[in-house]
């Protein structure tokens, strides 16, 4: 006796979905099973109310009123039954049925979703019984040109059980980005579909500074931040100054009575590493986290008042890691954990990475424990597993590093984790990343590399072994890549002062290590380009004639091919560029000959142009992706101006023409991006 059960079969009646009570999200989890069953088999179920009379089994759709997105389902000879245990849980039961049958939606659009075809459809009998790990897990959409397809990403959001989205607008206006009206325009259009879906609303980011705009150090001088020697208006504010929190509160209000339908609101301070909060008298003995939430606390008790039921965040990153020391959060304000400058290499709980270790790791608790009193809402974390400006351009697989985090941050007690994407440059590829944290944010201890196997035979078409090695290689490389020690960390304090204190420094950007950290570097990174090459004979193998078969799909095996070696393509002139990079690095710190570190910066010139050249060939048709895609390589050409400065500058007058050099790149990146907007 088979032990499953056909519901969808040639020569038997379809089961109709009987949808017993009615709910927007309930109706739209009977259209989604009913439209998925169409694609598979050509036959649509009907969607009735009322089974009396019916005399045939039917796919059962019940809810019930909670929170959480668990949910039942009982597969019998007498029907189906999907329980949800909300609304949301229903939804998220239809997704997880298809996804059984074979459904994939690996990407918005035909580029991504996998929809089988077959004349029956049938399900194994037994009850199975789902509670996702993390309640809240999210998709940070954080970049303007994503917008258009706003309606797709939360779509795709859905059908992965996500179940929150985040608009946080970036690129910042001056980086070619658009207004912050832009965004809440486009969040008023996108909240009915939302709504629907379930879903949770944040909006925000770096907003802080917006609540008291640099045109009011004028007239409130004492408003902004005391920098130990006079007011400055270039971050932050004062959080002493009573005039300047009478404006915030204002401003506050108005903000939030024009953006409604949101949750989470997230309003946080300048963007920038340490250094820039207030020093007068008042604050001194104030650290950046007790200054920072004095603000947040200033701007929830505004919006308790005019939106009770929703929160606003307070931005635990950078120099606010540290708990605060002195001032307690107000009950409507949540922690939001972003650990940006971390080993993306190793989990954030791995105790052998010595970057994680501290404060990354004990952060995890200390901050937990601060904003964790009872009726405080659940701590967040803002994760970066998608985020192309971190990763310049890239986006590394992390199946190894994601699940132990989300295990992590599970066992530490975050109610939610969101996944920030954004990048200089669309993706033309799929990025695995983005399925993979829908997966393991469900479920931390699912098996990562089944998941990389089933998306090599979906979405690539086969055949599986090649591709798992490809995807195996892609992998080793970037661990290499994002293997990090405190030492060569970015923003760590070597003690040496850098030659253009202005140039903007990302985790990245570890050529100005010490010596003997940026030898070790040079070598990884020739081992990471070493396994590239491996990836690029995978890649091949797996894309001669024969080996695989047309994935499922409005979407030919040529054009999946196509956009995978333009992936590689540019996976491999990045690291080549950040190898020739570290080598001038290396010889500029040893002194070596000046012909040696000529001949090295040349070379680095050579593979900066290929990156380049690279958006050239592939964003030729998107201008406003190309004008940031040059922006990203702008920041790459003044770092070779500074290595130049250092290692080939004869005296005072040598190193002045190559910091004027870099100055007049700098004007002209930002001179462009002015006159395309």
């Amino acid at each position: 006796m088979s032990d499953k059960i056909a519901f969808v079969a040639q020569g038997y009646e379809d089961w109709p979905i009987h949808l017993g009570a009615d709910h927007p999200t309930a109706r739209l989890a009977a259209e989604e099973l009913q439209t998925y069953i169409l694609r598979i088999t050509d036959r649509r179920l009907p969607i009735v109310t009322d089974v009396a009379g019916l005399g045939q089994p039917c796919i059962e759709l019940q809810f019930a009123q909670g929170e959480s997105d668990g949910f039942v389902r009982e597969v019998s000879a007498g029907g189906i039954r999907l329980i949800g245990r909300s609304p949301r849980g229903l939804l998220c039961a239809v997704y997880d049925l298809l996804e059984e049958l074979g459904c994939r939606w690996y990407f918005p659009g035909p580029l991504g979703e996998r929809i089988p075809r077959s004349s029956s459809v049938e399900l194994s009998m037994g009850i199975k019984d789902e509670e996702p790990a993390l309640p809240g897990r999210g998709l940070i959409i954080a970049h303007d040109r994503y917008l258009p397809e706003l309606r797709a990403w939360i779509a795709w959001a859905s059908r992965n059980r996500l179940n929150t989205i985040f608009l946080h607008p970036f690129p910042p206006i001056p980086e070619g980005g658009k207004t912050e009206r832009f965004w809440r325009r486009a969040l008023a259009q996108a909240e009915p579909e939302l709504r629907l879906r379930g879903l949770s609303v944040e909006y925000g980011g770096h907003l802080l500074p917006a609540l008291l705009p640099r045109r009011f150090y004028w007239s409130q001088r004492l408003a902004f931040r005391f920098d130990g020697q006079r007011r400055n208006s270039d971050h932050n504010l004062c959080p002493s100054d009573a005039g300047g929190r009478r404006i915030v509160r204002e401003r506050a209000r108005r903000f939030f009575l024009k953006r409604g339908g949101v949750d989470v609101y997230h309003i946080w301070p300048d963007d920038v590493g340490s250094g820039a909060w207030c020093q007068c008298p008042h604050c001194r003995d104030l650290s950046p986290s007790d200054q920072a939430l004095l603000f947040t606390n200033e701007i929830a008790e505004v919006l308790a008042e005019v939106k009770p039921g929703a929160t606003i965040s307070y931005l635990a990153y950078h120099d606010t890691l540290e708990p605060p020391a002195t001032v307690k959060p107000r009950p409507n304000v949540a922690l939001c954990y972003a650990p940006r400058e971390r080993c993306y290499a190793h989990g954030l709980a791995d105790g052998q990475c010595a970057l994680n270790a501290e404060p990354y790791e004990a952060a995890l608790d200390s901050l937990r424990a601060w904003f964790g009193e009872e009726g405080q809402p659940g701590p967040q974390a803002f994760e970066y597993y998608l985020d192309g400006v971190l990763y310049k351009g890239l986006c590394p697989p992390l199946p190894k590093t994601m699940a132990a985090d989300l295990a992590a941050y599970r066992k530490a007690g975050y109610q939610s984790v969101s996944a920030v994407m954004t990048s200089w440059r669309p993706w033309l590829g799929v990025p695995t990343n983005a399925f993979l944290f829908g997966k393991l944010a469900w479920n931390p201890a699912a098996d990562a590399d089944a998941l990389l196997r089933t998306f090599a035979r979906d979405y690539y078409g086969g055949p599986e072994g090649p591709w798992a090695e490809y995807l195996g290689e892609m992998e080793a490389a970037s661990q290499l890549l994002l293997d990090l020690q405190p030492e060569e960390h970015a923003f760590a304090e070597t003690g040496a002062k850098p030659s253009f204190p202005w140039l903007p420094r990302d985790v990245l950007d570890f050529h100005g290590a010490p010596l003997e950290a940026r030898r070790a570097k040079l070598a990884t990174l020739a081992e990471a380009r070493r396994r590239l090459d491996k990836a690029e004979e995978w890649l091949e193998s797996a894309s001669r004639p024969g080996a695989g078969h047309k994935p499922r799909g409005q979407v030919t095996r040529q054009e999946v091919l196509e956009r995978e070696r333009a992936e590689l393509d540019y996976a491999r002139r990045l690291m080549a560029w950040l190898h020739d990079r570290q080598l001038a690095a290396c010889l500029v710190g040893e002194r070596a000959r000046r012909r040696d570190i000529r001949t090295a910066l040349k070379q680095a010139g050579r593979s900066l142009r290929q990156v380049t050249l690279w958006g050239r060939q592939h964003l030729a048709a998107q201008r406003g992706w190309r004008r940031q895609f040059r922006w990203m390589c702008d920041g790459f050409k003044l770092q070779l101006w500074e290595l130049r400065r250092d290692g080939l500058a004869w005296g005072p007058p040598g190193r002045l023409f190559w910091r004027l050099r870099a100055m007049d790149t700098l004007f002209l990146a930002k001179l462009k991006v002015r006159l395309q907007r």
